[in-house]
């Protein structure tokens, strides 16, 4: 029988991860140990999440021979990447065609609904910036003058500047 790496994992269980007092994490734990590169392996990293596993540490890595320690497994930092990447997963979620069509038009739904435009990649134009820091002055106003109370999204500027002279005269 040949030399086999054989690696422990130390596993927590749980919903998040929880620390006590002095930094150490509370969750239920336990070590495993499986030979490197085997079916049991790829089985073992393949169902981390779900076996229920919030967190995975990998321990030591150690080569085996005739059921004996002979040394230290030399690459453990390619076995705690290997750890990570099957546990982690892929956090970049690709869309498909359907789905990218279904966000744009959620988006254009919301601008629709709103009465704002729909965000553009363009460069925007000062004037328009302008104008919208005003429209925001005078929604403000507004609604300290109306006791909190907006107006409508389709009120022009001459309408809120109307609105609120009213408000004042009254006032």
């Amino acid at each position: 029988m040949g030399e086999k790496p054989i690696v422990s994992l130390r596993v927590y269980r749980g919903k998040e991860v929880n620390f006590d007092e002095n930094g150490k994490i509370r969750n239920e734990n336990q070590s495993i140990k499986v030979f490197y590169n085997t079916v049991e392996w790829t089985n073992q990293l393949k169902h981390l999440r779900a076996n229920g596993y919030i967190k995975v540490d990998v321990e030591s890595a150690k080569v085996i021979k005739s059921g004996k320690v002979v040394s230290d497994y030399q690459d453990i930092e390619s076995i705690k990447l290997e750890v990570k990447k099957a546990f982690e997963g892929n956090k970049e979620v690709v869309m498909t065609p359907e789905q990218k069509k279904i966000a744009d038009l959620e988006a254009k739904l919301e601008a629709f609904m709103y009465g704002s435009k729909p965000e553009n990649n363009e460069t925007k134009n000062s004037e328009e910036e302008n104008k919208k820091d005003v429209m925001k002055e005078l929604r403000a106003k507004y609604r300290d003058l109306n006791d909190n109370k907006g107006g409508s999204p389709r009120w022009s500027e001459e309408d809120y500047r109307q609105k609120i002279a009213e408000l004042e005269n009254n006032q």
